[in-house]
């Protein structure tokens, strides 16, 4: 039998490629949107996943319970109560799409009137709307298979798929707008993208579980009664993590306007693919945790939980201040100069979703050990202080007033879940930080400093023009930074002996250990 060390590590690198390359593929299809669409369009293309992001938080959680119920199951070998999960879980969304399909009918109109949808793209904005609410409906019912492959720990199957379907989407994108169809264009390649995706999950489910059946009388109210209670509990936190990512365009669509909204989507995807990289390391871990709580190997939670937090706070800390520093050239060299708010909007959510990817480890913990109430909690503080400080500030400070609210929200609720987390785990957590965290934010402290001071000798010594001198300055400062970095952080002695057996041990090529 593989062990958890080794599906983790495999898993990670699976998905390490296949987020990798899903970032990148957004990343660069992005300027190229926003040329074809326009800011105006690009907003309410962004703003159309929050609305359907909303209407999908009223599932109650459920959603979130499959892939940690089908590790589970699979662990004890109890096919009855695989299928029991997977018929759920059709049958729940089957009903819950026509439910949410028809609040979008009803609502559309207050919709459009709370986001301040100029006339001239009212109909293309309502078509956009209807549209991706139809296909999350379809996403969500099917949802289920996906969950399979992640609770059978298949990550690179699904990272295969994920991958396979991008080259979909780079094609249909290109078409639908040089042909002209714009926003409704768009539409319809998520939705072809998407069904696409459905059907191999379908059969890779089918392929690896054999067991699976669907039909009536596999439905079981005990088990689903299971779901909806975890659900339920870690319904607030999907609540809260889409206020803390989504919201904020809403309230800027509403007070300032949409051109702002754009700013600020461009600035958080730059943070969002930066983020990227560290929470890679959390991707593959509620299922391995859920195995190893079905095996009630205490000691192995808490040294996964120590060593996972290492390493990730070891990535968090460099990403954050080397992302300030390259942020002018980053942007600039992906969207072009005039988007100078997304360099702001960049530096400060970069610093906000970092410290928030502190608590990953945390958060997957409860939910693979089934204890989701913690981060329920730390979830309506994250809501309440979100939602608080946006509405309040954007009106006295205007756009910076949204910035600093994600900022306080992160710092505050980070340190309250971090202190109730260690508690549960019977942890000190001052030696726990000293350990963890200081000698990675010293050491990327340092490096930003001096490769701050010689920036400016940089710019002097760089006159090229246009985006061949912004890559030349990116290129000077992350080298200059990673540099001092590596050099800092080996003299701390931060990773030890055990570290590299661990690296040498399974950083040993993972391809080839799994077939389809």
């Amino acid at each position: 039998m593989e062990s958890i060390g080794r599906k983790i590590i495999r898993n990670t690198i699976y998905n390490s490629i296949g987020r990798i390359w899903l970032m990148l593929v957004a990343l660069l299809l992005t300027p190229y949107i926003l040329h074809k669409l326009g800011i105006q369009v690009f907003a309410v293309w962004s703003l159309v996943f929050v609305v359907a992001n909303y209407l999908g938080v009223l599932d109650f959680g459920i959603r979130t319970s499959f892939a940690k119920y089908i590790a589970e199951y699979h662990t004890k070998n109890d096919k009855d109560s695989i299928n029991a999960v997977i018929n759920c879980g059709i049958i729940f969304y089957l009903v819950f799409s026509f439910i949410v399909t028809g609040l979008a009918l009803l609502l559309r109109s207050p919709i459009i009137s709370l986001l301040k949808i100029p006339p001239a793209i009212y109909a293309e904005s309502m078509f956009a709307i209807l549209g991706m609410v139809l296909i999350f409906s379809m996403n969500n019912t099917f949802s289920i298979f996906e969950a399979v492959l992640v609770g059978l720990q298949r990550m690179d199957v699904q990272n295969k798929i994920m991958i396979f379907a991008s080259v979909f989407n780079i094609a249909g994108t290109f078409f639908f707008l040089e042909k002209g169809f714009g926003i409704r264009g768009l539409v319809f390649n998520y939705g072809i993208v998407s069904f696409v995706i459905l059907v191999l999950n379908i059969y890779f489910s089918y392929r690896l579980l054999s067991s699976v059946r669907i039909g009536w009388s596999r439905i079981n109210k005990e088990i689903f009664r299971k779901l909806f209670n975890y659900g339920i509990k870690m319904q607030v936190c999907n609540l809260a993590a889409i206020i803390y990512s989504q919201a904020d365009k809403i309230i800027l669509s509403h007070f300032l306007g949409l051109n702002f909204v754009t700013f600020y989507e461009l600035g958080q995807k730059a943070a969002n693919a930066i983020r990227t990289l560290p929470m890679l390391l959390i991707s593959a871990l509620v299922p391995a945790v859920s195995e190893l709580e079905a095996t009630n190997n205490q000691d192995k939670l808490r040294e996964l939980y120590e060593r996972g937090s290492k390493y990730i706070s070891l990535l968090v800390f460099p990403l954050i201040f080397l992302s300030i520093i390259v942020a002018s050239d980053l942007i600039n060299l992906w969207v072009g100069d005039k988007f100078s708010l997304a360099v702001l909007s960049f530096q400060v959510l970069i610093i906000g979703y970092g410290i928030n990817v502190l608590t990953g480890m945390g958060t997957s913990m409860v939910r693979g050990i089934g204890k989701p109430e913690y981060e329920t909690r730390y979830a309506v503080l994250t809501l309440l202080l979100q939602l608080a400080l946006s509405i309040v500030l954007v009106q006295v400070m205007g756009y910076r007033g949204i910035l600093v609210s994600v900022l306080s929200t992160s710092i505050v609720a980070a340190l309250y879940f971090l202190l109730t987390f260690h508690r549960l785990l019977q942890l000190d957590f001052k030696p726990f930080a000293k350990a963890i965290y200081v000698k990675p934010l010293l050491s990327s402290l340092i490096a930003f400093a001096i490769t701050f001071g010689l920036s400016y000798h940089f710019q002097s010594l760089i006159s090229l023009p246009g985006k061949l001198g912004y890559s030349i300055s990116l290129l000077l400062k992350s080298s200059v930074f990673l540099i001092l970095f590596i050099i800092l952080i080996t003299r701390t002695r931060f990773l030890n002996v055990s570290d590299a057996q661990l690296f040498k041990l399974y950083l040993k090529p993972q391809f080839m250990n799994k077939s389809l």
